[in-house]
């Protein structure tokens, strides 16, 4: 089961001054506490180490059916945390830092936006994913300089977390295909439907 919350995050900040551990806490839109987080792993190397604040000024109440669902501390796994993902997006006007040739497959104008990333996985077989444009972010001083063994390190954990993640919840999907018509409810959207613009 996955949740997708890039859209309903009011504000929060993670917390990784302590290797190996990140904290933080996110305001949600439509859930009256904060949502609390309590993971173990880094970082990616352009906010391992720092204190991260953000937030979010076009959020949208989240269901009263998924915020139930939402453990009110999450403790488990860090795979993706970075706040510099490059992902193109569409736009109404021509970018002139990326020109393109006109062809018959091209998609329309895009604009190359940096993208916030938080991926994690909870004690449940969830995978939890805050992915969005638009943040107003700030981040602190790292109080630690992440090793190029550590990068390596991180990224090989975050891949083999994904990993497990999808291996049991292809497994629960055929012991609970009973529950729902094609398998387990599952919270997963397409990835451009995270993004506010």
């Amino acid at each position: 089961m996955t949740f997708h919350l890039g859209h309903h995050v009011i504000s929060g900040f993670i917390d990784n001054t302590v290797r190996g551990k990140i904290t933080g806490q996110l305001i949600i839109d439509g859930i009256l506490e904060p949502i609390m987080l309590d993971l173990n792993g880094n970082a990616f190397a352009d906010i391992a180490g720092c204190v991260v604040h953000f937030e979010n000024h076009h959020s949208v109440p989240i269901s009263e059916e998924v915020g139930e669902m939402l453990l009110s501390t999450q403790k488990g796994n860090a795979g993706k945390f970075t706040a510099s993902r490059r992902m193109a997006l569409d736009c109404e006007e021509p970018n002139v830092d990326f020109p393109y040739e006109p062809g018959i497959d091209d998609p329309g104008y895009f604009t190359l936006m940096n993208v916030i990333e938080l991926v994690w996985y909870d004690s449940r077989i969830c995978r939890v994913i805050l992915r969005a444009v638009g943040y107003e972010i700030s981040a602190g001083l790292p109080k630690w300089k992440i090793t190029a063994g550590e990068v390596e390190k991180q990224l090989h954990d975050a891949a083999a977390a994904e990993d497990v993640f999808r291996t049991l919840s292809y497994d629960a999907m055929e012991e609970e295909e009973s529950l729902e018509e094609g398998g387990i409810f599952d919270l997963e959207d397409e990835d451009d439907e995270d993004i506010p613009f």
